[in-house]
This record gives C-alpha cells, sequence and structure tokens, in this order.
C-alpha cells in the first residue's frame, strides 16, 4: 500500500512517500525513519515536525530528549500511524516488552540493558535493515546472519547515537566519513530489497527468550546482576539467563557459572563474603532468587 501526504514546501517532493511493504518483521523506528528520508529528501527535523506531539511540532529547534527513540515520546502516535498506516508505538512497544519483560527495573534503568549507540549487522545494513533486536545489550551476534554485531559506522567506528538526528551522519545511510552504507553497489535496488523478508530468527537463545512462558518471565523478574556488571562484557549473557529457568537449554563448557541463591533478606548483607573475585571476573556473576515472593 503506498501512502501519500504533503511534505515541507521546500522539500523536492510534493508528497511522502511510503509503502507498507518495506516494513519488514523486528525493525526498529530508526531503520523506518532512515528509509523515509532515503525514500522522500527529508531529513530528520521534518520528520519531527511531521509526527511529533503538538509541543514538538511548535518548537523551533529540537533537544535530545525529543529525539529519543526508545519510548517515541516526541513523537505524535496517532499522526505516526496515520502517514505509516500502522502503529509503529505498538510495534516498538511489543519489541521492548518481549526483550525486557523479565527486567523488574528496564522503565528505570534502560540503558542499563538498552545501547545508547546504534549497533550494526553488516549484512543487514547493506540492504538498508536494521533490527531493535540489535540495541540490545543482551544480543551480540546478528540473530539472521550470526554476525557478530558493530557499534557505529563499519567503516570508520565512530559512534553514532540511537536518536531521531542528523548530527552524525550526512543523510540517510550515510554516515559523515563519506562512506555509504546502501549504495547502488550493494543493493541496485533499494525499496525491491525492503519489500523481501528478513528471515527466520536463526538463534536458539533469541527464540527460547521471546518464547518464555509467564513462570519463567516471573522467576527471572526476582534475578538481580551484581553491581558493576556491563552486560556489554559477556557474549552470552542471554544464554545464562536461558539456562536459570531451563534446565534442558545447554551453554557452552567454558561458560559454565555459579549464582546464588537467597533464601532470605538477611543473606543480601552477607552475600559478598562468600564470593570468590575470579568468578566476577570470569563472568560468574548472574544472581538468583528463588523465592516465591520479592526479597526486600
Amino acid at each position: 500500500m503506498n501512502l501519500q501526504h504533503e511534505v515541507p514546501k521546500n522539500k523536492r517532493n510534493a508528497t511522502l512517500n511510503w509503502n507498507n511493504d518495506w516494513f519488514n518483521s523486528y525493525e526498529s523506528p530508526w531503520g523506518i525513519f532512515e528509509k523515509l528520508k532515503f525514500t522522500n529528501f527529508i531529513d530528520a527535523n521534518d520528520i519531527l515536525r511531521l509526527f511529533g506531539v503538538e509541543k514538538v511540532r511548535n518548537l523551533k529547534s529540537f533537544g535530545k530528549t525529543h529525539r529519543q527513540l526508545i519510548h517515541l515520546n516526541g513523537l505524535d502516535e496517532d499522526i505516526v500511524e496515520r502517514f505509516l498506516g500502522f502503529s509503529l508505538h505498538q510495534h516498538n512497544n511489543y519489541l521492548l516488552q518481549k526483550l525486557f519483560q523479565c527486567f523488574y527495573n528496564f522503565n528505570k534503568s534502560s540503558s542499563y540493558y538498552f545501547r545508547d549507540d546504534l549497533f550494526f549487522c553488516i549484512d543487514c545494513l547493506k540492504t538498508g535493515y536494521h533490527s531493535l533486536f540489535f540495541q540490545s545489550k543482551l544480543i551480540h551476534f546478528c540473530p539472521f546472519h550470526k554476525l557478530p554485531l558493530i557499534q557505529g559506522c563499519p567503516y570508520c567506528r565512530n559512534p553514532i547515537p540511537y536518536l531521531l538526528s542528523d548530527q552524525y551522519t550526512d543523510g540517510p545511510f550515510l554516515c559523515k566519513c563519506g562512506n555509504g552504507w546502501l549504495t547502488s553497489e550493494t543493493t541496485p535496488n533499494p525499496t525491491f530489497s525492503w519489500k523481501k523478508p528478513i528471515g527466520d530468527i536463526q538463534s536458539q537463545a533469541l527464540n527460547a527468550w521471546l518464547n518464555l512462558d509467564q513462570s519463567q518471565i516471573n522467576r527471572l523478574n526476582k534475578c538481580r546482576f551484581f553491581s558493576g556488571i556491563d552486560l556489554e562484557d559477556d557474549s552470552e549473557v542471554l544464554e545464562k539467563l536461558i539456562s536459570v529457568v531451563d534446565s534442558d537449554f545447554k551453554i557452552s563448557k567454558e561458560y559454565e557459572y555459579t549464582y546464588h541463591k537467597i533464601e532470605t533478606s538477611n543473606y543480601i548483607n552477607s552475600l559478598k563474603i562468600g564470593i570468590n573475585e575470579n568468578e566476577l571476573q570470569n563472568a560468574n556473576y548472574l544472581l538468583k532468587n528463588s523465592c516465591d515472593r520479592q526479597v526486600e
């Protein structure tokens, strides 16, 4: 379905073009807006003026809070849905829920689990595809191609914030270093390639994570990470979390670890005494609470 809407008069196109077939499974808002900019010769500020909530649309300039893409707070849900033909907010919220519903403190500490900078799969990027999966610190390899995820531009490696902004790029799918990620050499017909389904998830761990039942989710809600742990440092953190609630899920022997079981809240105060420093250094850090109630 092709949709057309008026855009700013100073732009080359008189209408805004969008085809619902260009939208792919698990796609991030950043990827969708890059496609929109690419096919309509518009920039991030135009999108905010078109799609922003009333307060944002009336601003002369936009700040970081207006540009954030985690929860899309600066964008009007109804306007976006009317332009794109589907609810981007619902799509985004659904993926966030599936990825982070096991963490009780995600809304308050989203940066602990969610990457502030863009991460890419080089094969996906060549076709103009970016998944919200790539922004999760639980995921270190592309679940479709099994390639390591790359932070920032694949050529110059400069970081690019996960924002609706053109400050760090020279155009859609184009880094300031001059290297384009979506070129005629890699993708001769971008809009045609966008219509191709991204394919099935090849990651056993991610498939298991997306299909956890409610009892498993409730159990993981009671898990805690030791302070100072960076999820970026462990490429198998997702597998380890799943193994806590699924005894049949196997992880590499070299990554086997010890978790500490809390039976009483008093044990929390003495917990660190019994932890070997080597355990923490070797990523043996998962803290498990198997109580039926939340420990206070």
